[in-house]
């Protein structure tokens, strides 16, 4: 017969790397959206021909470094959570702190997801406009 302490614990031992498996996923595809753009913007801020182009897209291009640096600093978490939780053992009162800083976690996730969404909005509308085929597609695919 098992108490609903030990049943809190072995459902917080399934939990933990579902969240941390979410949010990896999540993680993952942001990285390679926001390299995509990086891409194109670097590209477009290089071999554009029109120089006000080529200064708007390294303008852009400053904002996608500073997404990708705080991404950068949420799959460094993501990474020091998972070598947590991977741990042999781990106490109730560690098991309570990884908990706390998955649900920190996401909602950070959520917070950069939103700015990202408004970030990418108009570096798609630019991209489209000013991104030509034959200029490094060879060097990146999504």
């Amino acid at each position: 017969m098992t108490t609903s302490n030990l049943t809190f614990v072995r459902n917080e031992e399934r939990i933990t790397p579902l969240a941390l498996d979410y949010i990896g996923d999540a993680l993952s595809y942001s990285k390679e959206d926001v390299e995509l753009y990086f891409f194109m913007l670097a590209v477009i801020s290089e071999k554009h021909p029109d120089i006000e182009i080529r200064n708007q897209a390294f303008k852009y291009l400053i904002k996608q470094d500073k997404l990708q640096h705080i991404l950068n600093n949420l799959i460094a978490r993501h990474q020091l959570l998972l070598t947590k939780s991977k741990k042999e053992f781990v106490s109730n009162i560690a098991q309570d702190e990884i908990t706390e800083e998955i649900q920190q976690l996401e909602q950070e996730l959520d917070i950069f997801n939103e700015l990202h969404f408004r970030v990418k909005r108009t570096h798609i509308r630019f991209a489209k406009e000013y991104f030509k085929v034959g200029w490094g597609q060879a060097y990146m695919v999504a």
